[in-house]
C-alpha cells in the first residue's frame, strides 16, 4: 500500500463484503459501490484527488512565495477539483445507512502508512508550531495571522500523535 492509498482509504469502508464510499468522510452518509471494479475506479479517481490536494499546495506556496492569497487559491482549486470530480463519484449509488467514525478514519490511515513515516509527519507539525509561537514571540503584531496556523498544526499533531498510539496499541 502506498502513501496516497492510505488516505484514499479512509474514504471506504467494508461492510458485509461489500464497499461502501464515503465521499464526505465522517460528516456525510456511505454509498454502496455496486462491484470490485466500480470500487477500484472511485478509489483511483480518491487517491488522484490526495495526490493532487496533498502535492499542490507546496508547489503553489513556491511559486507565489508562500503569500496568503497562494493558500486561498490552492485551498479554492482542491475545492473545485472536489466538487466536479470527486463528489460526483456517489452519484447513481444506492445510499446506505452506515456511517464512518472519526476513529475508523484516523486508524485506516494509521494502518497505511509506516511508524517511522508517522513519525516524521508528527515531527513536521511540531516543528510548523514551534515556528509558529516564534513568529508570534518575534512580531507580536502578527498574532492573528499566525494563531489560526498554529491551531491547525497543533490539530495536525494531534492527529497524528493519535495514530502513532493506534498503530502501538495494534502492535
Amino acid at each position: 500500500m502506498g502513501f496516497f492509498d492510505a488516505f484514499a482509504d479512509c474514504s471506504f469502508k467494508k461492510v458485509d463484503d461489500r464497499w461502501l464510499y464515503f465521499p464526505w468522510g465522517v460528516l456525510g452518509r456511505g454509498y454502496v459501490i455496486p462491484s470490485e471494479g466500480r470500487y477500484e475506479e472511485i478509489h483511483r479517481r480518491v487517491k488522484r484527488h490526495f495526490q493532487i490536494s496533498i502535492l499542490l499546495p507546496p508547489l503553489i506556496g513556491v511559486v507565489l512565495r508562500w503569500s496568503i492569497w497562494g493558500l486561498v487559491l490552492v485551498i479554492g482549486l482542491v475545492s473545485l477539483w472536489y466538487l466536479t470530480k470527486i463528489r460526483p463519484l456517489a452519484r447513481g449509488l444506492a445510499a446506505s445507512t452506515e456511517r464512518i467514525t472519526i476513529g475508523e478514519s484516523t486508524r485506516t490511515v494509521a494502518r497505511g502508512l509506516p511508524a517511522p513515516l508517522l513519525w516524521l509527519i508528527e515531527f513536521g507539525f511540531l516543528i510548523l508550531v514551534a515556528a509558529g509561537i516564534a513568529a508570534v514571540i518575534a512580531d507580536t503584531e502578527r498574532w492573528l495571522l499566525v494563531a489560526p496556523l498554529i491551531v491547525l498544526f497543533g490539530a495536525g499533531a494531534a492527529v497524528y500523535g493519535y495514530m502513532i498510539v493506534v498503530r502501538r496499541r495494534e502492535r
